[in-house]
């Protein structure tokens, strides 16, 4: 899964829901940016 980091909501929600963040991705959209969060899920 990936968002944009700067929206923390939506960060909320995934972590909610299963999800946990392994990785960021930082200057997609320029300098000053904040980035892309990389969430996963475990699923069994």
């Amino acid at each position: 899964m990936l968002t944009y980091a700067e929206v923390y909501d939506v960060i909320a929600f995934y972590g909610k829901n299963g999800f946990v963040p392994v990785g960021t991705i930082p200057d997609v959209f320029g300098p000053g940016a904040e980035g892309n969060t990389i969430l996963r899920k475990i699923l069994r």
